[in-house]
């Protein structure tokens, strides 16, 4: 059997436990192998301009906002499984289950919690997210397709980092081009993105080229596991992007094309089913 298998059916659903009972038996990692590499490019960025207003991050392809919760809550994507697989949460409706689910995240929401609106052409998972209030925003918009609207635009304005993990086969230049033309003129956002190893990512560094940024990308290790919850770049790599004032991804990262210049290899963060973003 060849080609990248069908998860079309779980990526809209009223809430996420069609997601994670789909994906609890693939090994899938990608949020938590993304998330320690966010966190660093996130304190790099605020360490950038400490007195400006708190770091805020897009997240494409956010479904129903599984990098949020990380990024904003202690948790970890094993939580996250063992809660949606659950048989107690077998007969429970959607409508309960995301008052449960405001309760649970706000629970465990850090104090410096991040502020992250979510993009992905799924409506309900996207809504979902900004219910139970991990997303800031839900836009259940199509950039492929179209621009952002003009609420859209104006928040892809204040953006500072642009993650996605996972959703390279569902989008292509052509948001990520909507992405930064819509950013502010004088400063444009980080970049941090997973992808496979099959899905190339050179259409969308050369279309981020374009408003001055450089992609630089590096592999992670073969053999890693969903359990294997503290994944991240080397250090020493951390520490030269960092210094450079770059960001990084285990597949690519985007700076402005000031900073020193580095390999453009883009490949992949991890392997297994990914974020669906049409």
């Amino acid at each position: 059997m060849t080609g990248k298998a069908d998860f079309n059916h779980m990526y809209d659903r009223p809430d996420p436990r069609e997601y994670f009972r789909t994906l609890g038996g693939l090994d899938y990692e990608i949020p938590q192998l993304a998330q320690p590499v966010f966190d660093q490019l996130l304190a790099a960025r605020a360490a950038e301009a400490p007195q400006q207003e708190p770091v805020r991050v897009l997240d494409v392809c956010c479904s129903y906002g599984i990098n949020a919760a990380l990024l904003r809550c202690d948790v970890t994507l094993d939580d996250l499984f063992d809660r949606y697989t659950s048989p107690a949460l077998d007969d429970v409706s959607s409508a309960d289950l995301a008052d449960s689910d405001a309760d649970f995240y706000a629970e465990r929401q850090r104090p410096d919690a991040v502020q992250v609106p979510g993009l992905d052409a799924a409506p309900n998972a996207v809504s979902y997210g900004e219910r139970v209030g991990l997303l800031e925003h839900a836009w259940a918009e199509d950039l492929e397709a179209a621009d952002p609207s003009a609420g859209f635009a104006a928040d892809l304005a204040t953006i500072d980092l642009v993650t996605m993990a996972g959703g390279s086969s569902y989008v292509t230049e052509r948001t990520f081009g909507r992405v930064a033309d819509a950013a502010a003129d004088d400063e444009p956002p980080w970049v941090a993105t997973f992808v496979l190893r099959t899905t190339p990512y050179d259409h969308i560094a050369g279309r981020l080229s374009e408003f001055g940024m450089l992609t630089v990308g590096w592999l992670r290790p073969a053999g890693s596991t969903r359990s294997h919850a503290h994944t991240a770049p080397p250090s020493a790599v951390a520490s030269r992007l960092s210094s450079r004032r770059r960001t990084g991804s285990a597949s690519a990262a985007n700076c402005r094309e000031s900073t020193a210049a580095s390999s453009g290899e883009t490949t992949s963060a991890a392997s297994g089913a990914q974020h669906g973003c049409a």
